[in-house]
């Protein structure tokens, strides 16, 4: 299989029960907002994703800028990062969870409609 074929194998096994994972950790919804900014290098290897290693194994970045486009230390993000790669919650191609997408952007409506309502009321 190629490299774009596991990562659509990936996606196909995608269910809302990974909204469980983040839901309450700031931290692994931070990490899963900043893998969108991580620069990603495909390695030229194209065997890589047949010699057991996986898409991961395909692919070069830099955890240290990960944590930092996060916000956190590397002590903080490095267990919650592993959890979001295992449970194909980020994929290595630089997207993420469709149904963690959605949940994220329902917590960003929420924040924003919160915001835009307490400015209304303080200028009655």
């Amino acid at each position: 299989m190629t490299f774009e074929e596991i990562v659509e194998a990936l996606r196909a096994k995608e269910s809302p029960d990974a909204i469980i994972l983040i839901a309450e950790n700031p931290r692994a919804q931070k990490l899963v907002v900043a893998w969108k900014t991580v620069e990603i290098r495909r390695l030229a290897v194209s065997d890589s994703c047949q010699s057991g290693r996986g898409p991961w194994g395909s692919i070069e970045f830099d955890r240290q800028q990960w944590y930092r486009h996060a916000g956190l230390s590397p002590f903080e993000g490095q267990r919650d990062a592993e959890c979001l790669i295992a449970n194909s919650i980020v994929y290595p191609d630089g997207t993420i969870h469709e149904y963690v997408q959605k949940f994220l952007n329902s917590l960003v409506a929420e924040r924003i409609a919160r915001y835009h309502s307490s400015k209304t009321q303080r200028k009655k």
